[in-house]
């Protein structure tokens, strides 16, 4: 049986596949019809579990294209999630061997789950032969590059995978969509680079765009994140300690004086709840239909549960949602609204399933879940995501 699990970080998600336990070769033809948000599961990459001689365990990252990635920040906090949650490992620290080197992981557990996942990218490398980059200067620091008649100040860093970092006054998603593969692909770069637009909010906090080497737009990237704080501490624009903003949410980067890099930040739990209710829409429509009618009905099979355990469970995860208010890690918010905005969103599209299609014009085809997944997530995000003050 080939069984998989979908997580995400902070919106960029991932497949993880263990390697002895799926029974076809995953061709660069199969990997891009898997990672296809219409016609397969849909993902931002693979993550596959494989032996290793030097590391607890190996990891091969594929992006959705088909092509190998040498290392993924926010693929590795996956990974290190799925390894400890399905107890391939009981240890809080092990390693991991990837295409670019040994990766040091620590997660942390509070009430029995995976709460934050602190992975150590390795060490920020600027040389321009070891990015790679074509050049005969031994650095590429703060040079220019023409881009569709707009002119780039760009720098160069490799943390395992290649970063073409450029600094604004002010950034937005269209520099990355509409300069990132041209860059991408630019002559410059021979295996080609994944590309940051930056813009410096404070010594310690910088918000990013970011256009991914064989994936395009994404709204997070931990590797991203870490070359941005390279370059800008650098440059002399960052302290050691800094926020990444992005928007899928923000991730904490450390850098010491030589470079070495620390990413840690948050499992992300409510917009994995909306996914999974979603999934449970999409899966299980005659459950969800039948659930409503009981409620319409006044729930006289079901008001001893409602009012008890499902009472108790709502509860439960408000006083969790409160405290990640009270801790600055979402806007403030009634956390019993939210959950009920939730349930409303994610099973509509069970309950009604029939004024959708009709709507949508479309029969027996059930790809609007995709859409709703973008949809879903960007609107809570956007409620959710502390403001950048």
């Amino acid at each position: 049986m080939n069984n998989f699990v979908k997580s995400h970080g902070l919106g960029n998600d991932y497949l993880v596949l263990d390697s002895e336990k799926i029974d076809f070769k995953l061709s660069k033809k199969t990997i891009v019809k898997i990672c296809h948000r219409n016609y397969g599961v849909g993902a931002d990459g693979i993550l596959v579990l494989i032996k290793s001689k030097k590391a607890d365990f190996g990891l091969k990252i594929f992006n959705p294209d088909g092509s190998e990635a040498e290392k993924s920040g926010n693929g590795l906090r996956i990974f290190s999630k799925f390894l400890y949650v399905y107890r391939y490992i009981k240890r809080k620290e092990f390693t991991i061997e990837t295409k670019s080197g040994l990766v040091n992981i620590k997660v942390t557990i509070k009430n029995q789950k995976v709460r934050l996942v602190k992975v150590e990218m390795g060490k920020a490398i600027f040389e321009s032969s070891k990015v790679p980059v074509r050049t005969k200067k031994k650095y590429s620091i703060n040079e220019s590059i023409k881009v569709s008649g707009n002119i780039f100040t760009y720098s160069c860093v490799s943390v395992g995978n290649p970063h073409c970092v450029i600094f604004l006054k002010e950034t937005s998603a269209d520099y990355a969509k509409d300069f990132g593969e041209l860059i991408e692909k630019n002559k410059l770069f021979p295996k080609r680079i994944n590309v940051q637009f930056a813009q410096i909010i404070s010594r310690n906090k910088v918000k990013i765009e970011i256009w991914e080497r064989g994936a395009g737009y994404t709204l997070a990237s931990g590797s991203s994140s870490c070359g941005v704080v390279s370059a800008g501490y650098k440059l002399g624009l960052l302290n050691k300690k800094v926020k990444v903003l992005m928007p899928g949410g923000e991730l904490s980067i450390e850098i010491d004086d030589n470079f070495n890099l620390i990413m840690e930040g948050p499992v992300e739990e409510i917009c994995s709840y909306v996914e999974n209710k979603l999934d449970m829409a999409r899966m299980f429509p005659r459950e969800s239909r039948l659930f409503a009618n009981e409620i319409l009905q006044g729930a006289p099979r079901m008001l001893k549960i409602l009012s008890g355990p499902l009472k108790q469970l709502a509860d439960q995860k408000a006083e969790i949602i409160n405290s990640w208010v009270k801790a600055g890690k979402i806007e403030p918010i009634n956390p019993y609204h939210l959950i009920f905005s939730i349930w409303a969103t994610t099973q509509h599209y069970a309950d009604f399933d029939v004024q959708i299609h009709a709507v949508l014009g479309h029969k027996h085809n059930d790809s609007h879940f995709n859409d709703a997944r973008t949809y879903l997530r960007l609107l809570f995000t956007r409620l959710l995501e502390p403001k950048v003050k």
